[in-house]
């Protein structure tokens, strides 16, 4: 059994289809708001899902800037010392100058960029399509909150350990991020450079008609998608809102996507609306990938995914031809413990898909959702 099959529980409670009632009151009343107004309440563009308190006030040095100073920013943050957080005043910043320029690359541990203000609305990091990622992690214990991002030609958000470098702790909070060329939050360690115990939580991550665009078509015409991640462990994705990723010409990558060999994930408690896929923990049948020292299951072969916990999550099309591509689920089979512990076959969980005609159609569909103990699925 393994540490995240311990930590929830998995195992050891009752057996399967146990009832597990939302952790959150968010959720509680979600079919209430979307019984009265037809549409999705909570975790809307200006705001984090409902019970995303704010971080701490900084406890360590400070740095203070405008956007006036958006053509040092990237020196500011490469010269910032662990324990240093960078407040950015009000604003939108242009960081379309390109990588060498206007890339905000984190090589040191320890280090906080947000925004003074604490709306994320007020700072907007803009890279115009010129950059490819405007925010490099490769660091332990980064923290981004509390702002936007938009625009890269590759991804807002780039996070990878370095060879002989892993890295852990990462924590991206109250975060919009729009219109990414590719996918939104990258995570692909390069070499053994592994990001592991991290955690993305309260951000709406978004794909507007404009953006649509701009997505990049190779390989197979739709190369973008919300968060996509790669031989990582021990991961937390919750109350984030993922709205928007699908093309008129090939199939986009998944709302939230974990695999290549990941391993410990609990996606919870996220909205994934008008996506083309929904949920994804684990795709390839075959290849290789990060292992694990203690690895549970040896006699299972390729393991694109290994022990993942998916809860009380609410994903649902307005677009009928989103519905009809969305892989829907209507009964899954849930189990615990070793026998189908790993995730070595595809699987991409969509709860369900809707239309978005009357509210009973909401209200049904809402009451169609598993509400299990941890679990893990198969289909």
């Amino acid at each position: 059994m393994t540490e995240l099959m311990k930590r929830e529980g998995i195992g050891n409670g009752p057996s399967v289809q146990e009832t597990y009632p939302s952790r959150h009151p968010a959720f509680s009343a979600l079919a209430t708001a979307l019984a009265v107004s037809g549409v999705m309440a909570i975790a809307t563009p200006g705001r984090a899902q409902q019970g995303c308190g704010p971080l701490a006030p900084p406890s360590g040095p400070t740095i203070q800037v405008s956007p006036g100073q958006a053509g040092q920013l990237r020196g500011i943050v490469l010269a910032a010392e662990a324990g240093t957080t960078i407040l950015l005043e009000n604003g939108t910043y242009d960081l379309s100058g390109g990588d060498d320029s206007s890339r905000l690359s984190f090589y040191s541990a320890n280090v906080t960029l947000r925004s003074f203000s604490g709306d994320r609305d007020g700072v907007i990091l803009d890279g115009g399509y010129g950059t490819n990622e405007i925010i490099a992690i490769s660091a332990s214990k980064v923290i981004i909150a509390d702002l936007t991002v938009m625009r890269a030609y590759a991804h807002p958000i780039d996070i990878s350990g370095q060879p002989g470098n892993p890295i852990n702790g990462i924590l991206l909070h109250n975060l919009r991020i729009v219109d990414p060329r590719e996918q939104a939050i990258k995570v692909n360690p390069v070499g053994d450079g592994y990001v592991d115990n991290s955690t993305i939580e309260c951000c709406s991550i978004e794909l507007t008609d404009a953006g649509r665009t701009h997505v990049n078509p190779i390989p197979g015409g739709c190369y973008t998608g919300g968060i996509d991640v790669h031989e990582a462990q021990g991961w937390v994705v919750r109350r984030n809102r993922i709205e928007g990723f699908w093309c008129d010409s090939g199939l986009s990558e998944h709302g939230i996507h974990f695999w290549q060999c990941c391993r410990d994930t609990l996606v919870e408690e996220n909205v994934i609306f008008d996506c083309a896929r929904g949920i994804g923990l684990g795709l390839s049948q075959t290849g290789s990938c990060r292992t694990y020292p203690d690895d549970p299951y040896p006699t299972a072969g390729f393991k694109d995914h290994i022990d993942g916990v998916i809860r009380n999550n609410f994903v649902a099309a307005a677009d009928r031809d989103l519905q009809r591509r969305l892989r829907t689920w209507q009964h899954l089979r849930v189990v615990e413990g070793p026998p189908l512990a790993h995730m070595g076959a595809p699987i991409s969980v969509s709860v369900f898909s809707v239309r978005r005609s009357t509210e009973s159609n909401f209200s049904r569909a809402f009451q169609s959702i598993p509400c299990y103990s941890p679990y893990q699925l198969s289909t």
